[in-house]
């Protein structure tokens, strides 16, 4: 037993020193909440696709439904963590859009405690949170944050008249001073401020506020003199945590584009994953480029996997033989895992070629799973070709020996009888 222990603690250590100290990156764990349902928000195509991110789904409202009030009661009873601690140990950070968490059409989802627990993980458990999709201020959203404790969270006044609405558009114009961190500032360069964004509202920051970015060439009326805020942000509780408010939506088209498509801002996972980081204490990506680009592959990797799976299974139904395919993704999986370690060592470059390599051999498992579905189903058509010409010729035969040739009637020899 003792030798047996030495030997498990050497691999251990052995581990550690090849990893060496602080390289890898922890994965984030985020409790995604309101109107994150994967047809309705980019946080699952987002972070289902990311190695350093993992993420809990909890649908407080929906624009796309899918879900029953009763079966979205069901799962957060099942998935939200049933006490504080639960919250701290096994979350770091919110994400709440359109968060509807005190009442949907009038119909409460979520409870006193429920609301008492995440505002105290958010005070005193040290974790933050990223707020979208503020509505109207006449909205039962708005006036249900304003009946509970955590609205004095908030680093914006929710009391203020407020409208939201899609006639509104915008762009954005980040802070450039010199104190604040390049969280935003970083994409610059890349023409952040070019984007063009639909459906946004007012925000009134509180007193001691940090605005991040206001709107530029928006039709938003009354803008104070500074313009209206985007993306505003104070500390909270004993931990002093993050909380941050943004101006317009994650689903809307400068973020993601579900109801205005397409987006012009290619960047808004990388924009969010920043926002995280800085929460968290993290350094921001030195080559923001480059992890952008490996984002985006990974990204378009696990679509194009989707696709590749719906090919083999409809093959499958129709007979064909996708064993070698099955084994074929098992290895292009594991190749997607290398990519995976090296994106969470900072690896990057070297994550970027293991993932070519796993996207060249996904894209040639595509192409052969086309083939396998196209010959199984042109055995179908084949088939089908066969019973249908069968088919007439069994008519076209009776049809000439019936009505044509008459072989199956006696021949009269006269049909009139001669005059007399």
């Amino acid at each position: 037993m003792t030798r047996r222990f030495f030997t498990y603690t050497a691999i251990i250590l052995l581990c550690l020193i090849q990893l060496g100290p602080g390289n890898a990156q922890e994965i984030i764990d985020v409790i995604a909440m309101g109107q994150v349902g994967p047809r309705d928000c980019p946080i699952h195509g987002w972070f289902s696709a990311l190695p350093d991110f993992d993420y809990m789904l909890v649908i407080t409202k929906q624009d796309v439904a899918v879900l029953t009030m009763e079966e979205l009661r069901r799962w957060i009873r099942i998935y939200l963590p049933r006490n504080r601690r639960e919250f701290t140990d096994g979350y770091d950070h919110y994400i709440f859009v359109d968060s509807w968490m005190t009442g949907w059409e009038s119909s409460p989802l979520l409870t006193t405690k429920q609301v008492a627990d995440i505002k105290w993980s958010i005070g005193e458990g040290g974790m933050p949170i990223f707020v979208t999709g503020i509505w109207s201020s006449d909205s039962d959203m708005v006036s249900g944050l304003l009946a509970s404790d955590i609205e004095e969270f908030y680093p914006v006044d929710l009391s203020r008249p407020r409208s939201m609405d899609s006639q509104y558009t915008y762009r954005v114009s980040v802070n450039r001073d010199p104190v604040l961190p390049a969280v935003l500032k970083l994409f610059l360069p890349l023409g952040i401020e070019r984007f063009q964004g639909i459906w946004v509202g007012q925000l009134y920051p509180k007193q001691g506020a940090t605005i991040w970015a206001t709107l530029s060439q928006t039709n938003l009326p009354n803008p104070p003199p500074g313009g209206w805020p985007w993306l505003v942000s104070w500390r909270v509780g004993s931990k002093n945590t993050l909380f941050w408010v943004a101006a317009d939506d994650l689903e809307v088209k400068w973020w993601w584009g579900f109801y205005n498509p397409p987006t012009e801002n290619p960047y808004g996972v990388d924009v969010l994953a920043n926002i995280v980081y800085h929460s968290l204490g993290m350094p921001l990506p030195e080559d923001l480029l480059l992890l952008h680009d490996l984002r985006r592959r990974l990204i378009e990797f696990n679509e194009k996997k989707v696709l590749s799976l719906s090919v083999i299974d409809f093959a499958e139904k129709f007979k064909a033989n996708t064993g070698v395919l099955w084994r074929e993704m098992v290895t292009i999986e594991e190749t997607r895992s290398l990519a995976n370690e090296a994106y969470m060592l900072h690896e990057y470059e070297e994550a970027m070629e293991t993932l070519l390599e796993a996207e060249a051999a996904l894209s040639n498992l595509g192409e052969t799973a086309i083939r396998l579905k196209d010959n199984a189903l042109a055995w179908v058509f084949i088939i089908e070709w066969l019973v249908v010409a069968g088919a007439s010729m069994l008519c076209g035969t009776a049809l000439w020996a019936l009505m044509i040739r008459r072989h199956l009637y006696r021949e009269v020899g006269t049909t009139r009888g001669e005059a007399r």
